[in-house]
């Protein structure tokens, strides 16, 4: 006699059992995989908030981003108007539905310096970082700026 290689349905049965066990695992943890979607989020408010201290180095003009619990916009004190975010297509970016950050304005000098005004005078304080706080649901991502030297870890 020949052996058949091949699954029987017990095996079959056992592992369709054990995939489905492992999903609804899965599915119930769903909500703590928020910080899959905050942190991403934070990496790009850091990035607009790059850009803004890259125009104010670049244009020896203050430049900024004030920042509202739901929404974010770039501005710039020369011009008047308020300039597009890169890679969002208009001044202000809205965070997605669920997620809130803490309100505050931060604007950037000709040397990269971090001040908490619209207008660049008043200077964040010496000796530590300003944050912003990202939450969405019980995850929250510290956005952090540097004082003095505008640093964004």
């Amino acid at each position: 006699m020949t052996r058949r290689a091949g699954f029987t349905i017990i095996e079959v049965v056992v592992v369709l059992l054990v995939l489905g066990v492992v999903g609804v695992v899965v599915v119930a943890m769903a909500p703590s995989f928020n910080v899959f979607q905050a942190t991403p989020e934070a990496e790009v408010i850091k990035g607009h908030l790059r850009y803004a201290q890259t125009m104010a180095m670049d244009t020896n003009t203050v430049w900024g981003i004030n920042i509202a619990a739901g929404s974010y916009t770039l501005f710039n004190t020369i011009t008047g108007s308020n300039p597009y975010l890169p890679g969002v297509g208009s001044a202000t970016a809205t965070l997605p539905a669920g997620m809130s950050i803490t309100a505050g304005i931060v604007s950037f000098d000709k040397w990269g310096t971090p001040y908490t005004d619209s207008l660049g005078t008043v200077i964040q304080n010496a000796g530590g970082y300003r944050d912003f706080t990202l939450t969405l649901g019980t995850t929250t991502v510290v956005i952090q700026i540097s004082d003095n030297t505008g640093f964004i870890p």
